[in-house]
Formats: structure tokens, sequence, C-alpha cells
């Protein structure tokens, strides 16, 4: 594959209960040129079996295996396998409720000169349920921050990025 528009990084560990909704999501997503790297982090469960098969049945993914070193390592160790003009990072109780995100994701990159962007998302208990909506833009406009903006340049929230977003890897 040439290089791949976005690259998808998800170090796992031992997350079997997740990765099937988490791997199957990624698996439909319509963005051909994606690359998917499942970085095992000592995986002892049957999450080594889970990334293989997704590993044997789409090009997209690739499989890296390290000794258990913890998320934040795994995820940097990965990251040098990245060859994507974007990176996301992804843990393995994610997934996408549709299938057009990344190319989604890429075009407002590319329209937008964007260098990085952050998205809506639901927080989920166990069963499914959502506890919480996390709408960015409406906590932009909430806390004054930002209003009536949907994109924004971080110049606009300089020295308040730290309130205006919650950041995560």
């Amino acid at each position: 594959m040439s290089d791949p528009l976005v690259s998808v990084i998800v170090p796992i560990y031992n997350s079997f209960k997740y990765l099937p909704t988490s791997l199957e999501s990624l698996h439909q997503q319509d963005l051909s040129s994606a690359q998917f790297i499942l970085a095992n982090d000592g995986s002892s469960d049957n999450s080594l079996q889970i990334m293989r098969k997704y590993a044997e049945k789409d090009p997209r993914f690739e499989f890296l295996d390290f000794p258990h070193q913890g998320t934040g390592k795994t995820r940097n160790m990965a990251m040098k396998s990245a060859r994507g003009k974007y990176i996301i990072c992804y843990d393995p109780d994610d997934y996408y409720s549709c299938n057009n995100v990344l190319s989604s994701l890429y075009k407002q990159a590319e329209s937008q000169n964007c260098d990085m962007i952050v998205f809506n998302y639901n927080i989920m208990d166990e069963s499914g349920n959502v506890i919480k909506e996390c709408d960015i833009a409406e906590n932009l406009k909430s806390t004054h921050i930002l209003n009536n903006v949907d994109t924004f340049n971080w110049r606009n929230i300089k020295g308040k990025i730290f309130e205006a977003l919650s950041f995560s890897a």
C-alpha cells in the first residue's frame, strides 16, 4: 500500500471483551487508504487472536507485538510505524457508529487546512447506554470561550485551550 491518508493507532492490553466491536468499526470504514496499527501490549487474554484475525482479513490492519509496557509507551512505539498524513489515537473500547468517520475527518482536515480535529463523542456504560454526550462546540459556547462557531483556530482560544477542550490521547 502507498502511504495511507490516515493512521489509526490502537494500543491493546487484555481487551478481548471490546475488540470485536472496536475493530469491526474500523474494518467497516470506507476510507480505503487507511492504516490500522494494532499494537499488542503483552495481552494474556484472547485479544491476540482477535487482532490476528483482523490483520489477516483486511490489509489495512497491521499487527505489532510488544511486551507489556503500558498504554502510553505502547502507543508511542506504534506511532513509529505510522505512515499516514494524519494520526488518530483510538482505544480498544472505542468504536465509530458510522462507516464514513475517517473519510469525513480527512476531508474536513484537508478543506480547512487543520493541524488537529476534535469531535464530539459519547461516554457509554458496559451495557452500551450513553452516560454522557460530549459536544465540543456546545462546551466552547457554554463556557463563553467561543460563540457560534464549529470551526476555530487555536489562536481563538489561546490561553483557554485547557478550559475549552478535554484532552486525551
